[in-house]
């Protein structure tokens, strides 16, 4: 028997179960680690607000003054709060299946009849082919949004702001958040675009640290290239111990390096430098980049019931096709920029 429309979506639906939600960010692993680890503490936010709204504290009361007895005294005033405010923006991806393509996949449907039930063979059949088609569209849309979250939103009118406009190589220019930077010098991360290497590297990586961690806290994720990775394993190479272990049949020598760390917090490769840098052809190559970034102060924001969410909508007449999409509303914030730095080698 053909399946029908329902049933088609009753298994999209099962397969975004079985294959989406039931499978965590973490199974990329170390190909995306930034929305892995954005992903971990992601928030929601409801879909009646304009922006996402972020209290800060801008500056302290400081109109104090000493006095004796009987002496006057001023009253001060002041605004030490306000908000940023960030917008967000939809993302959507799909896929069709045609009945040619069914019939290939030993599946006949027919959209067009409701109640068609399916055969035994045919059901398996189909959810074989929508759990791949699902694992296809899942990764392709965690890779999409994961590229699009390193990168400063300029790519398209609708995209977000994201680290490369957050964590700025040039960040005394800009409107983030709502606020300027041209003016607003506490809306500034530290940079240093040119780093250097060696014990240069190691010094200016040690004054990075203390800029993020002067207001409180301190960076405790480490995003890197591969050329800024190396440059470093070159600048701590002195400091390498390399242990020789005996066994029953002599010692054994391993020259590979198994973690590099900063201050305890381990330098995490971004390999999607690669293809970001293809994608925006920055002057200063994302290869050569390291990220100090405290997650506390960094939020990936979900709207709520719209994360990831699984989109069936009904065939149009002219074409014997059944479609599925996967859409997404979300937004990068962040709180405190001192919090953060970028160096580059």
């Amino acid at each position: 028997m053909p399946i029908s429309a329902s049933d088609l979506i009753k298994a999209g639906n099962y397969a975004r179960d079985r294959y989406v939600t039931k499978t965590p960010v973490s199974q990329i692993d170390i190909e995306t680690p930034l929305i892995k680890k954005l992903d971990a503490k992601k928030k929601t936010f409801k879909g009646t607000l304009q922006y996402i709204n972020c209290p800060i504290r801008k500056e302290r009361h400081t109109s104090g003054q000493f006095y004796y007895g009987a002496d006057t005294v001023t009253y001060g005033t002041s605004d030490p709060v306000a908000h940023a405010k960030y917008t967000w923006t939809s993302f959507f991806d799909g896929f069709t299946i045609n009945e040619d393509e069914a019939l290939s996949a030993g599946i006949s449907f027919d959209v067009d009849k409701p109640n068609s039930t399916a055969t035994a063979d045919e059901a398996v059949a189909l959810v074989n082919l929508m759990g791949e088609k699902m694992t296809s569209l899942r990764d392709g849309m965690l890779t999409q949004t994961d590229q699009n979250l390193h990168m400063d939103g300029t790519q398209d009118a609708q995209a977000v702001a994201g680290l490369d406009a957050i964590i700025d190589l040039d960040p005394t220019t800009g409107v983030i958040g709502g606020f300027d930077r041209a003016t607003s010098t506490w809306w500034r991360n530290h940079s240093n675009a040119t780093a250097g290497t060696g014990s240069t590297l190691l010094n200016n990586m040690e004054l990075a640290w203390r800029a993020c961690s002067k207001n409180g806290g301190k960076p405790d994720f480490i995003l890197v290239g591969q050329a800024f990775y190396d440059a470093y394993r070159s600048a701590t190479s002195g400091s390498i111990v390399i242990n020789a272990n005996a066994g029953a049949n002599g010692a054994s020598l391993d020259g590979a390096i198994s973690d590099l760390t900063f201050r305890g917090v381990p330098l995490v490769i971004d390999y999607q430098f690669e293809a970001v840098q293809g994608l925006t052809s920055a002057t200063t190559d994302w290869d050569n980049r390291c990220y100090f970034i405290n997650t506390k102060h960094m939020t990936l924001m979900k709207m709520d019931g719209h994360d990831m969410k699984l989109r069936t909508p009904s065939r149009g007449g002219d074409k014997f096709v059944a479609e599925f999409g996967m859409s997404d509303k979300y937004s990068l914030t962040c709180n405190r920029m001192n919090a953060h730095a970028v160096l580059a080698v």
